[in-house]
């Protein structure tokens, strides 16, 4: 039996008491006039009229985190009566794309009038749940709002304003003759053969700027002289993309663009910008999934403690392979001294392989899990990765660059339970990994 290391992290809780004040809001007298309450309660009337009319449903352009971080998904509603069917084409917290999540909503006015999604839907909440957006900070979330200032709408189109974040989203009328389950299939199939991160801004033969794809943002880099930066978020479509902030090509907008496969390109469908194209390409260093499969030496550094210092010069070699599980998305790494088999992560938009933190599965009476390891501990269950970074070609030499500066390797490590609520200590160390493939 293996003697664990722990590592332990404290930390300090702090608790907030506030002292609620004594209000007059019960107090009988109407401090409004009666024509303004008689608006309230119109507007009200309106918007609830308004999105119980259509009996597809609308598509909430879900435009999420400050500064649009991470892009703009697509959410199908249908309102009716206090309660809210929605569907996505985004699986997160363990939701499946395609699937109906139902909750409460409610209409009201307050400062203004909003449109608020009063109980727990996953499809909108988990993007304004704390500690998801970053593991190691337990207030973070990925700034999505769930309570809407209602700014304009008709029976086509309602404008929003997200309460806390202040996004601008619309929310667009979907056809009678629309399929959720069609709607959702055709633009998950958009977004799997578009899976190149990179692609040029073209006008016919002009290169106007390379755009580099991370969630659902493009970064913007000019290729004028001045190399301009920007970021624009989009969102997939059934036939292609809509650009939520149009790029202007002659002083005519291209917003929306149609997928062509053969091309591996969006072509923009907008009046007078036909012309316009965002045109994909392999960027430097990309490497095809099948060139990663084989045998490998792998080498790793070990902790060990002398004189009450981690000394970190001890190395253990051994064979692996990279086998394939899942065709351009997965491997498992395989050998006889690993513990158990490891999962590696294929990124078919750069070309990459990396290690991500994720829970591995049972292993004798504990569960295992890989986490990110630095030279002063690990981190926990699903913060940081690593990124292969290929040194030499012949033979192909792979080393991992950690996506924060101090991640040198990974760690095995054990959990109590299935849970993996606790945390005992490492069972493997992986530090500095290099792998050599085999000739």
């Amino acid at each position: 039996m293996k003697k664990f290391r722990q590592y332990i992290t404290l930390s300090m809780i702090l608790a907030c008491v506030s002292t609620s004040l004594q209000s007059c809001l019960f107090e009988e007298k109407d401090y409004f006039d009666q024509p303004a309450a008689i608006r309230l309660t119109e507007d009200v009337n309106h918007y609830q009229k308004i999105l119980q009319d259509a009996p597809n449903g609308w598509v909430l352009e879900n435009n999420i985190g400050e500064d649009n971080p991470m892009g703009v998904i697509p959410v199908l509603c249908r309102f009716e009566a206090g309660k809210v069917d929605m569907s996505t084409t985004y699986p997160s917290s363990g939701t499946k794309p395609g699937d109906v999540y139902s909750s409460l909503y409610s209409i009201k006015s307050e400062q203004s009038t909003l449109l608020s999604f009063d109980t727990y839907n996953p499809l909108l909440h988990v993007f304004g749940t704390p500690g998801i957006a970053n593991p190691r900070k337990p207030n973070s979330t990925l700034e999505g709002d769930y309570e809407f200032i209602l700014r304009s709408g008709t029976a086509e189109q309602v404008v929003l304003e997200g309460r806390k974040y202040h996004n601008r989203m619309v929310l667009n009328r979907l056809d009678k003759d629309v399929d959720w389950n069609v709607y959702i299939r055709d633009t998950r199939q958009v977004e799997d053969e578009a899976f190149l991160s990179t692609y040029k801004l073209m006008n016919k033969d002009q290169e106007l700027a390379r755009l580099k794809r991370k969630n659902f943002i493009f970064d913007y880099t000019s290729s004028e002289a001045d190399g301009s930066t920007d970021n624009i978020p989009f969102m997939y479509t059934p036939t292609g993309l809509k650009l939520y902030n149009p790029v202007l090509v002659n002083g005519i907008k291209a917003e929306n663009f149609k997928w062509n496969k053969e091309t591996l390109s969006f072509d923009c469908t907008d009046k007078g910008a036909e012309q316009v194209t965002l045109t994909g390409y392999y960027p430097d260093g990309f490497t095809p999934y099948a060139d990663f499969l084989g045998t490998y030496t792998l080498t790793v550094h070990l902790p060990t403690i002398a004189d009450g210092n981690v000394d970190w010069s001890k190395t253990q070699t051994m064979t692996v392979k990279i086998e394939q599980k899942e065709v351009n998305r997965s491997y498992v790494m395989t050998g006889a001294n690993l513990t158990m088999p490891l999962p590696l992560v294929y990124n078919r938009g750069t070309g990459t392989l990396s290690i991500e933190s994720v829970k591995v599965g049972p292993y004798s009476k504990y569960y295992m899990a890989i986490c990110m390891a630095a030279k002063t501990g690990y981190y926990g269950l699903g913060a940081g990765s690593l990124t292969a970074k290929i040194a030499v070609s012949e033979p192909m030499t792979i080393s991992f660059v950690g996506s924060q500066t101090d991640i040198s390797g990974f760690a095995l490590v054990a959990y109590e339970d299935e849970g993996y609520a606790k945390r005992l200590g490492w069972w493997d160390w992986y530090g500095e990994p290099v792998l050599v493939k085999q000739q």
